[in-house]
């Protein structure tokens, strides 16, 4: 699903993406540490990490938007739980950029965000499609008691 106005279908094409980016971004806040503490200790003993320790893979150019997601996560709203990437963060980012890239990071920037918001707020309910309003709303639900 495409936030901004004015546009079609066509968000939807950055899916196989945004799989890969969700699947490095679950991997790194469920085994980041773990990883971590095995790179030490290999490194410590001139050792191999344990292939099972291994990040997934990013596709070819687009290790660079997982950094960004990181980057563009200092921009949340934090009160009762946490908030989206405000839309307005994502716009500043892709600036110049061609209508059909800039439609792909935000879908893949989207898609990443409601895993790390459905972490970061303890639930088990993705944030609801629409605008960014009502994914911080449904995000914080659960603390808010509804």
């Amino acid at each position: 699903m495409c936030w901004r106005s004015g546009r079609g279908p066509g968000c939807q094409e950055g899916r196989g993406s945004g799989g890969k980016l969700t699947a490095a971004l679950r991997w790194s806040l469920d085994h980041h540490d773990e990883w971590k503490a095995a790179k030490e200790k290999a490194d410590a003993e001139d050792a191999d990490i344990p292939e099972a320790l291994e990040p997934p893979e990013i596709m070819d150019g687009f290790g660079g938007w997982y950094d960004d997601f990181w980057r563009l996560s200092t921009e949340r709203q934090i009160g009762m739980g946490v908030g989206p990437i405000p839309q307005s963060a994502i716009d500043r980012h892709v600036a110049g950029w061609s209508d059909e890239d800039a439609d792909m990071f935000e879908f893949c920037i989207r898609e990443m965000d409601g895993v790390f918001l459905m972490r970061a707020n303890k639930t088990e309910e993705a944030p609801a499609p629409g605008n960014p309003m009502e994914a911080f709303r449904s995000a914080t639900a659960a603390r808010r008691g509804k």
